[in-house]
């Protein structure tokens, strides 16, 4: 019989088989928002009333004594009616008064009205116009820093009262004023360390982007010299 030819011995190599690809990198664990660090209760805050916008009065109209003298008896009526409660009717005489003969203390008085029945924000674009009118007048500044103190905006309201406080110190208001200078530095303190804290967040994840993309630039060097290797030991 015929040997067999030496080609016929060799068997055909088994198909070489692949590796399995490296696993795919673990999900990035989230970490949980710190909370927020809660700001301190104020039961005498108040719910903001409608934005106002300042609205200076005509500077070109001309001034005669008797709008002088009609507005001082406004400016009177308005004060009696305040006194007695009657802020609404005040608000209108002081309004009058203010069409014949604007001033920052009329502005300010009618602000003080508007405070009476908890409307800080019509308070504050009457005391800003005051202001515009004459700036060193203290009753605008310290209206409106009374405002701001309702509203909960303790940094413009220290900055009013501040100001205030400069140009005529009374004791009353000196105790509104150490209130809200104390509330100011805690609301910076906790904006501050909030700022800190939303900093920090972003560093790390700056890091942990970085790392994953190191890591699978990694596994991509691996796959492709572990495909140059399987080559080579195809050929």
């Amino acid at each position: 019989a015929k040997a067999p030819s030496p080609e016929a011995k060799q068997e055909t190599p088994e198909k070489e088989k692949a590796s399995p690809p490296p696993p795919p990198p673990p999900p990035p664990v989230e970490e949980e928002e710190e909370p927020q660090e809660p700001e301190e209760e104020d039961p005498d805050r108040w719910e903001p009333d409608a934005v106002v916008e300042p609205h200076l009065p005509d500077s070109t109209k001309e001034v005669s004594e008797g709008d002088m003298d009609k507005a001082s008896e406004l400016k009177a009526e308005a004060m009696e009616l305040q006194s007695s409660g009657d802020f609404e009717g005040a608000i209108r005489k002081f309004t009058e008064a203010i069409s014949l003969n604007p001033s920052a203390i009329l502005f300010a008085n009618r602000a003080n009205c508007f405070m009476k029945m908890k409307k800080a924000n019509a308070a504050i674009a009457d005391c800003t116009v005051g202001i515009k009118l004459n700036p060193d007048s203290a009753k605008p500044y310290k209206v409106r820093g009374k405002a701001y103190r309702h509203l909960g905006e303790y940094e413009k309201a220290a900055l009013d009262l501040r100001k205030g406080q400069q140009i005529d110190y009374d004791d009353d208001t000196g105790v509104l004023h150490k209130f809200v200078e104390e509330k100011a530095k805690k609301t910076f303190e906790r904006k501050r360390r909030s700022e800190i804290s939303a900093r920090e967040r972003e560093e790390r994840e700056r890091k942990e982007i970085l790392k994953r993309r190191q890591e699978e630039l990694k596994r991509q060097r691996e796959r492709e010299q572990q495909e140059e290797e399987e080559e080579e030991e195809r050929r």
